[in-house]
């Protein structure tokens, strides 16, 4: 089975949870949590990383979005949050709670949309990290600021 991209988020979620720990914790101990994180993940997920069905590419797209420079998306925030409210079939008063990232102190986008699915069902079928990484190759075949390929 293709990976999971669930798996991802969960890494994604403990590295979160280390970078904005309250009390900040010193940037030695912060880096070493991290890294404790990382390999904990890599560890529990070896077998799906190694499955012969698991785009490597991709995967390793989806850890490291910046080092892939020849994608640009061409989507700024007020673009972007209408479109995930079109994406997630939000109703007017969920798209209301989307847009609260406008006023400080509510957060960003991420943390938004965060608030917006809490409570909601799990997407079925299971999204793999293969799916996100083709749509956002599609995404970003649509900038003409792009990479030719």
């Amino acid at each position: 089975m293709p990976f999971k991209f669930a798996h991802l988020c969960s890494l994604l979620s403990d590295l979160e949870k280390v970078e904005c720990h309250d009390p900040p914790l010193l940037v030695k101990h912060r880096q070493e949590l991290a890294r404790k994180a990382v390999e904990q993940w890599v560890w529990e997920n070896r077998r799906c990383i190694d499955a012969a069905d698991t785009d490597a590419a991709a995967l390793l797209s989806s850890l490291f979005p910046e080092r892939r420079t020849d994608l640009v998306y061409g989507l700024q925030e007020a673009s972007l949050s209408k479109l995930l409210g079109r994406c997630l079939f939000l109703s007017a008063s969920k798209y209301q709670d989307l847009q609260e990232y406008k006023k400080p102190g509510r957060g960003d986008l991420g943390a938004c949309v965060q608030r917006v699915l809490e409570g909601t069902q799990p997407a079925t079928p299971i999204v793999t990290v293969e799916e996100v990484d083709s749509a956002l190759h599609d995404l970003a075949s649509r900038s003409r600021f792009s990479g030719p390929n």
